[in-house]
C-alpha cells in the first residue's frame, strides 16, 4: 500500500511540473535556442493555457512565430502582450510589432509603431530610420525628411558609407548624394545636413532615382 502510494504521488508531481508555466517556458527558450522554433511555439502555447496574462510567454511567442514568417500570429501576441505590458518593457514590444508588420508588408501599420516608439525613447535611433524607410517606400518623402533632419541636425544619422559609395550624377548643385555600390543606401547632405536613408531590395538606378526626389525637398 505505501508503495502504491509512493508510486502515486511521484505520478502526480511529475504531471504537476509538466503542468507548470514556468518550466514550459524553459523549455520553450530552450527549443528557441536551440533553433526549434515549431517546438518552441508549441511549448509557448501551452504554457499560455495555464498563465494567459503572461507578457514575456506572449512576447516569446511572436518572436518565435515572426522567426517562422508567421506574422498575422506574431502581430496578434505581441498586440496582446502590449495591453498588459508594463511602461518599461513597452517601447520593445512596440518595435517588434512594428517589424512584424513591416515584414509583412504592412507599412503604414509599422510606421506608426516605429513613431509611437520614436516619441517614447527620442534618443533611439532606430526607431526613426525604420520609420523613415516605412515613408520612403510609402512615396511620403516630406515625413521622410521631417523624420531625419533633426537627427542629421544633431549628427546622428552620420555614418561611413565606405568605399563603395559613388557621388550619383543629376541633382545639381542642391545637395551631394552618395549612393551605395549595392543600392541599399543613400546619403543626402545640403549645407551642415546629412541624412540617411536604407533602401532596401532597390537596385542602385531606383536608390538614385530616389536620392534625387529626397534631396529636392531638403529645407
Amino acid at each position: 500500500m505505501l508503495a502504491r502510494l509512493t508510486l502515486a504521488l511521484t505520478i502526480a508531481a511529475c504531471a504537476k511540473a509538466q503542468q507548470d508555466p514556468r518550466q514550459l517556458y524553459l523549455r520553450a527558450t530552450e527549443l528557441q535556442r536551440a533553433g526549434d522554433f515549431e517546438g518552441a511555439v508549441l511549448e509557448y502555447r501551452a504554457a499560455l493555457v495555464l498563465d494567459p496574462s503572461s507578457v514575456p510567454l506572449r512576447s516569446n511567442l511572436g518572436a518565435a512565430l515572426a522567426h517562422l514568417g508567421r506574422y498575422s500570429d506574431a502581430i496578434a501576441q505581441y498586440q496582446a502582450a502590449l495591453r498588459a505590458a508594463p511602461a518599461a518593457i513597452a517601447p520593445q514590444l512596440r518595435l517588434n510589432l512594428g517589424l512584424a508588420f513591416y515584414k509583412s508588408g504592412q507599412l503604414t501599420d509599422a510606421a506608426r509603431e516605429f513613431d509611437e516608439v520614436h516619441r517614447l525613447q527620442p534618443a533611439e535611433l532606430n526607431p526613426a530610420l525604420l520609420s523613415a524607410d516605412c515613408y520612403l517606400r510609402l512615396g511620403e518623402l516630406d515625413r521622410v525628411i521631417s523624420l531625419l533632419t533633426p537627427l542629421a541636425a544633431q549628427q546622428k544619422a552620420v555614418t561611413v558609407l565606405g568605399a563603395g559609395a559613388n557621388p550619383a550624377p543629376g541633382v545639381g548643385d542642391r545637395a551631394t548624394v552618395l549612393v551605395q555600390a549595392d543600392g541599399t543606401r543613400l546619403a543626402a547632405s545640403k549645407g551642415r545636413y546629412l541624412i540617411q536613408v536604407w533602401i532596401n531590395q532597390q537596385s542602385s538606378l531606383q536608390a538614385h532615382e530616389i536620392a534625387v526626389k529626397v534631396v529636392a525637398r531638403i529645407r
